[in-house]
């Protein structure tokens, strides 16, 4: 699935992520307005309750990625759907495919002239003002292009975890926190780059040992015309009024996050001991469910939260194979689009090892053909080892 983890090690990148065994970020500046707060207690997860999964897909489609000498994807960083349009970024560079997963472009330019970047980190996409944000992480810059790659301006921001449009106009920065004394949690600046808000940092640390690379991905992200805001470990995930430039405490996660602070900056002692504790890895939302991925003493858990329910439902590990009993890990997604549609990307390897079973099982075959997948069988011997990765979208009810 996604490996940025493997590509920043590959880059010898140091980073160490700010972390937190239960905090709540503020401002002194920040007002917090009056909202419902809901707590959510891993006390209360059932882990005998299962998931119908099949009464919660809509409809499914796999699209396999053209392969060619120009369209050559090593990794999955990154994935979003604009459109009718799949952003990929793979190995710094950022691919478009159709919907039928033919071959678009290379977006924009990889170089040191004028418009082109050196490195994508990660991207965004603008839709209110058709635009694409590239966040160059050799610069300390994000790239803005309109959507046909046309470079529009570079903005200065700083070393950044993650950098993220809030689609006025603005731009939203997780920073990097390499020595434990980084003064901020998130940064705000405009179009010129200069600061409109920062959110103070309370956690902060002095190295004891070797700093060391935890992964983490979608500390920001976007909900509807929210943005949502989880720190790497936070017990809180909060929404970023974009107007008032505030944070504002939506849920809180307890029982999640056990991991000491001592371990911080010090990579021997995390290797030795962390496998005794737990600790949130990542947040994604959709209209009616938080996705929760937890490390969990040495393995890791994905759970459902169900929001109409109030419910927290532990999803079943993903087997060597997938039928239609065992579909939850099948769509537990990448990224969730503006429309609430899941992405996943498998590699071909992958997908043929997952998905073998599909096309020997009758009701595994006739559940996918009622669902949008009219000739699995034919599309899955079509899939070579090689092959680019196989791109899934599902619409969930």
């Amino acid at each position: 699935m996604l490996q940025k983890c493997s590509q920043l090690l590959k880059r010898s990148i140091l980073i160490l992520v700010v972390v937190s065994a239960g905090f709540a970020l503020t401002n002194c500046n920040q007002s917090i307005e009056d909202t419902s707060i809901k707590t959510i207690q891993l006390a209360d997860l059932n882990e005998k309750q299962s998931i119908d999964a099949t009464q919660m897909v809509k409809h499914i489609q796999l699209i396999p990625l053209e392969f060619n000498e120009d369209c050559a994807i090593e990794s999955l960083d990154q994935i979003d759907l604009y459109r009718d349009t799949i952003f990929i970024l793979s190995n710094d560079q950022l691919f478009l495919f159709n919907k039928k997963g033919k071959f678009i472009s290379k977006f924009a330019s990889v170089g040191k002239g004028p418009g082109e970047y050196l490195s994508a980190f990660n991207f965004s996409i603008d839709r209110k003002a058709k635009q694409i944000c590239i966040y160059d992480y050799m610069q300390d810059k994000i790239q803005v292009y309109d959507i046909k790659g046309k470079f529009i301006k570079k903005i200065p921001i700083g070393k950044s975890w993650q950098t993220i449009d809030n689609g006025n106009g603005n731009y939203v920065s997780y920073p990097l926190n390499i020595l434990g004394n980084q003064p901020h949690s998130i940064v705000v600046v405009n179009t010129q780059g200069d600061t409109l808000k920062t959110f103070n940092n309370f956690l902060k640390f002095k190295l004891t040992g070797n700093p060391f690379l935890i992964h983490h991905v979608g500390a920001l992200y976007k909900k509807k015309n929210q943005i949502a805001f989880h720190q790497y470990l936070s017990d809180t995930l909060f929404y970023v009024n974009t107007e008032k430039l505030e944070l504002i405490p939506h849920y809180i996660l307890k029982g999640f996050n056990t991991l000491p602070l001592r371990f911080l900056g010090d990579i021997e002692a995390f290797e030795k001991s962390s496998d005794n504790y737990s600790w949130l890895n990542r947040i994604q939302e959709s209209a009616n469910y938080l996705y929760l991925t937890f490390k969990n003493e040495g393995s890791r858990k994905n759970i459902l939260y169900s929001k109409q329910d109030d419910k927290l439902l532990l999803v079943p590990k993903l087997d060597s194979t997938i039928t239609t009993n065992n579909l939850t890990p099948y769509f537990w997604p990448d990224q969730i689009t503006e429309n609430d549609q899941v992405i996943n990307g498998w590699t071909a390897v992958s997908f043929l090892e997952k998905f073998k079973r599909i096309k020997a099982e009758e009701a595994n075959v006739n559940f996918l053909k009622e669902h949008g997948i009219e000739n699995f069988s034919a599309l899955y011997q079509s899939i070579q080892k090689n092959d680019n990765p196989i791109i899934q979208i599902t619409t969930l009810n």
